[in-house]
């Protein structure tokens, strides 16, 4: 605490003095604003989304396949596996590429960012590198297990 005269008036440059004194302070307080509030979501509200990411997916197929009701049976069968593939791009490039929460995440109000990008440049969600990889794992991979499906057991009654 400065002096305090009680005699008279405190001095011209006090103001200063004490501007100084309380700067440091200030901006410690500025600073901890832009600090990173750790996220915890709850794994069962994770699994809830995926669900909830599946099920609108097979609502729009559902849809797509009533588009294509009228033509030769058979033939939207013959193409299912792309047709999955091409949904879940559908739905990958319009929600994560765009650094939108998917459909079921948007529902369930979560979201996601990278932890480690966060403090070092302040932007989050997360980086293409992530989405091409998630992109990878959950459309590649089911599409190459879908096909290899197919090409395993090519009609429906064969497999067991």
């Amino acid at each position: 605490m400065p002096n305090v005269e009680s005699d008279g008036p405190p001095p011209r440059d006090a103001w200063v003095t004490e501007f100084r004194r309380l700067l440091p302070q200030w901006e410690s307080l500025r600073d901890s604003s832009k600090a990173i509030i750790p996220i915890s979501i709850s794994r069962v509200n994770q699994f809830d989304a995926a669900r909830l990411d599946v099920e609108m997916s097979a609502m729009l197929k559902e849809q797509l396949v009533k588009v294509f009701s009228l033509m030769k049976p058979g033939l939207l069968f013959q193409y299912e596996p792309e047709l999955d593939a091409f949904l879940e791009f559908l739905i990958w490039r319009f929600s994560i590429w765009v650094d939108k929460p998917t459909p079921g995440n948007a529902l369930m109000n979560l979201r996601y960012r990278d932890e480690r990008a966060t403090p070092i440049t302040g932007k989050e969600g997360i980086f293409s590198f992530s989405n091409t990889f998630y992109f990878s794992i959950s459309i590649v991979d089911k599409f190459v297990y879908d096909i290899q499906s197919v090409v395993s057991f090519p009609y429906p009654s064969c497999q067991l």
